[in-house]
């Protein structure tokens, strides 16, 4: 029963995240958005069984923000 609710909070906190980052006015509040959404999509993609495509988000986020 808490399955589609888990999944509903997710899909609402990555359209958040979203609208957020595009419209933010201040860029570092615009980037620590985007980091925000990548490590969700991240959950999104390991909740629905798509290790691959999970693990490369996060090799991605680690990649581009922690040289």
């Amino acid at each position: 029963m808490t399955d589609w609710l888990l999944d509903a909070v997710l899909g609402l906190l990555l359209l958040g995240l979203a609208g957020g980052a595009l419209h933010v006015r201040q860029l570092y509040a615009g980037v620590l958005l985007f980091i925000a959404f990548g490590l969700v999509l991240a959950l999104v993609w390991a909740r629905l069984g798509a290790a691959d495509l999970a693990l490369a988000e996060c090799r991605d986020f680690l990649h581009q923000h922690w040289r």
